[in-house]
């Protein structure tokens, strides 16, 4: 009947260290959003994109299809970006660009489409999470 009503005492070290582990943790997270907020970012995005195919090869049955477009850093800091291509939203191309802040570049990939019918193409990019990975 002793047990109701009755408190542990504390301990004064797990309470420390408690403490202190919820210092730390706050400290990251503050550390982490000064670093969000005040490091240089790029900011890159693809514009103006086009598509210039050839004329079909009529013996090999295939063609080859270019991609023009620009690349526009407007962040604080230079960056990469891996550009991909499609042919009837299916992946075919990748490459990555390097693009220095507050400028533009021009850019341009090829890949080689089979079949002389008409296609559908498209670009767009991706940042890949690990800065040693690929999209």
């Amino acid at each position: 009947m002793g047990a109701i009503g009755q408190r542990k005492p504390i301990d004064r070290q797990s309470a420390k260290t408690d403490l202190f582990i919820a210092a730390q943790v706050a400290l990251a997270i503050v550390l982490l959003v000064l670093v969000v907020i005040f490091v240089p970012q790029p900011g890159i995005r693809l514009t103006n994109a086009r598509f210039v195919a050839s004329p079909c090869n009529q013996v090999a049955m295939t063609f080859v299809v270019t991609a023009d477009f620009s690349l526009t850093n407007s962040g604080a800091a230079g960056g990469d970006i891996f550009v991909r291509i499609y042919v009837d939203h299916e992946y075919r191309a990748i490459q990555d660009y390097f693009v220095v802040a507050k400028s533009s570049i021009d850019q341009s990939m090829s890949v080689e489409v089979a079949g002389c019918v008409p296609h559908s193409y498209a670009v767009d990019t991706c940042l890949p999470r690990l800065r040693i990975a690929t999209c």
